[in-house]
């Protein structure tokens, strides 16, 4: 995916990703982090997992995503 960075000076540090790749369903905003390749029936496959996120600020086509406490990447 390409990025391009929309720098403010506000002095807030955030996290954010293209505002596409927030998903919502049931009320709730998620993003998708990969996991691993995996093979199945011959097929290379990427398992990813589903993080549930809130949504903050938006700028253009870019969304502040806020991770819940405990989150670990890894």
């Amino acid at each position: 995916m390409y990025l391009h960075p929309i720098v403010e000076t506000s002095g807030n540090i955030v996290t954010f990703l293209p505002s596409e790749a927030v998903v919502s369903l049931d009320d709730m905003d998620y993003i998708f982090i990969y996991e691993k390749e995996k093979k199945e029936d011959g097929k290379l496959f990427a398992e990813n997992r589903m993080v549930e996120v809130t949504k903050g600020g938006a700028d253009g086509d870019y969304t502040e995503i806020i991770v819940h406490e405990g989150f670990n990447i890894k």
